[in-house]
């Protein structure tokens, strides 16, 4: 009886080890995502395009290390085992296309998803705005619209139309998105944005 109950005490020390790792790594985490196992590159307006050349650079918030991935249109394999665990950060450089950063926390032992898609924004005029607008499968088709407060209204009707200053760039209709609208911002005008769920499937509300 004896060894067994040494081994229920041992069984719950590790157990009572592991509950401790978590919450630290919980607290260190501070809700950043872990990093996916695979990146891809979208062009956030034309429809389905991927980009070609990303500079992707991993580094930690101390700099102290730093890893340079120049990836090509089918995206890049995060390093897993060729960075430091903990919280790094990623900064995305493509001619012609805004900059991207942001930050996650990696950590070998926790699975994370398989493919993070990044939609890439290409460079405007510093009087223009963009929304991009993007989702996971489902619901199938949402809409992004846009009404300025002379009651122009662009949606999926006009795709690929300029109505005033408000341009439609790409309406998806098979999930994930981009659903993407560029305007320039005129002083003194206000502009809505809201998303409808035209397909209604999915827990999306309209």
């Amino acid at each position: 009886v004896r060894p067994a109950v040494l081994g229920g005490r041992q069984a719950s020390a590790v157990a009572g080890e592991e509950a401790l790792y978590d919450s630290f790594v919980k607290k260190l985490r501070q809700d950043l995502p872990l990093p996916s196992t695979r990146y891809t590159f979208q062009h956030a307006t034309q429809k389905k395009a991927s980009v070609g050349e990303v500079v992707v650079e991993i580094e930690t918030p101390q700099e102290d290390f730093k890893k340079t991935i120049v990836s090509g249109p089918n995206g890049f394999d995060f390093p897993l085992h060729e960075v430091p665990e903990g919280r790094l950060r990623l900064t995305l450089i493509s001619e012609g296309f805004d900059e991207v950063q942001f930050d996650v926390f990696h950590i070998l032992k926790d699975v994370r998803p398989h493919v993070g898609r990044i939609v890439l924004s290409p460079e405007m005029p510093r009087d223009s705005m963009r929304v991009v607008l993007v989702w996971g499968k489902t619901p199938r088709d949402l809409d992004l619209h846009c009404i300025d407060s002379k009651d122009q209204h662009v949606f999926y009707e006009k795709a690929g139309q300029t109505t005033g200053n408000i341009q439609l760039d790409c309406d998806d209709t098979d999930g994930e998105g981009p659903e993407t609208i560029t305007t320039k911002a005129v002083e003194g005008q206000a502009y809505t944005f809201y998303v409808h769920n035209y397909s209604g499937d999915g827990d999306f509300a309209s």
